[in-house]
């Protein structure tokens, strides 16, 4: 079961991944010329200035109230839990990427 240390862990590294991916898009349109390691610093020390500083919650707005966060990448299927943030393994499906989702909210949160 997961509790609200692992969320605010999850919480974290989402907002790093996010400002590491809007990095790597200004680092590409810019011609910055940062190397991957300086990306990565980077990112990491602006989500620790943002957590320090800002309560954060993830919620983003494409994901209606009660819908999963789903996406596709490389032909496989990914859901997210709403509850505690964790992904479903890469999936052949979406269907199958939901139901992993279901039976994992089923068994850690009795949802």
């Amino acid at each position: 079961m997961t509790d609200g240390r692992d969320v605010e862990r999850r919480t974290f590294e989402l907002l790093r991944d996010n400002v590491r991916d809007e990095l790597v898009v200004q680092n590409g349109i810019g011609s910055l010329g940062l190397t991957d390691e300086v990306i990565d610093r980077l990112a990491e020390q602006v989500a620790v200035n943002i957590d320090y500083a800002f309560a954060l919650r993830w919620s983003p707005d494409w994901v209606k109230d009660g819908d999963l966060h789903r996406w596709s990448a490389d032909e496989r299927f990914f859901a997210r839990c709403p509850d505690c943030l964790i992904d479903s393994p890469s999936s052949v499906s979406p269907l199958s990427a939901d139901e992993w989702i279901a039976e994992h909210r089923r068994q850690e949160h009795g949802a």
